[in-house]
């Protein structure tokens, strides 16, 4: 994406939610406070076997914890720590074991569809971290990507 898309993107974000800001002060406090769960689901790690492999399993369970605050029905804050899964390839001369993990931070806009469900979006930052190790080798690396997410809850 390059910058000037990610500007409009942005500024579209931006110009969708002003009502919301306008309205947030109309609904009272009784939803706000913290809340925590777990998650748990199929992990598919798509990069993470060469094309010279004999064998690869890229797949495994991963599974989270997440916390956060919502500051009223509109507006909350969100931190989760992610284990997004092993892979495994098997190569001629050596095997190959992966690891990745994801720590994010995200501020959540919801909107009320009825009094018991809301539809969310969420935009912040992931720092991820991987590990390949197997034979002599011992790749370490680790950044920040963006973060987008949309849900019902």
């Amino acid at each position: 994406m390059n910058y000037h898309r990610a500007k409009i993107n942005v500024a579209t974000l931006i110009l969708m939610s002003s009502p919301s800001l306008v309205m947030a002060d109309v609904y009272d406090q009784q939803d706000s406070g913290w809340y925590a769960g777990l998650r748990a689901g199929y992990s598919s790690n798509e990069k993470s076997c060469m094309d010279d492999r004999i064998s690869c399993d890229k797949t495994d369970t991963g599974y989270g914890i997440f916390g956060g605050y919502d500051f009223n029905q509109r507006y909350g804050i969100e931190f989760s720590w992610n284990d997004i899964g092993d892979s495994r390839a098997r190569y001629e001369t050596y095997n190959l074991d992966g690891k990745l993990k994801e720590a994010d931070l995200a501020l959540k806009i919801s909107h009320p569809l009825n009094e018991h469900i809301r539809l969310y979006g969420k935009v912040g930052a992931a720092f991820w971290d991987g590990e390949v190790t197997g034979g002599p080798i011992k790749l370490d690396d680790n950044g920040v990507r963006p973060l987008l997410g949309a849900g019902l809850e």
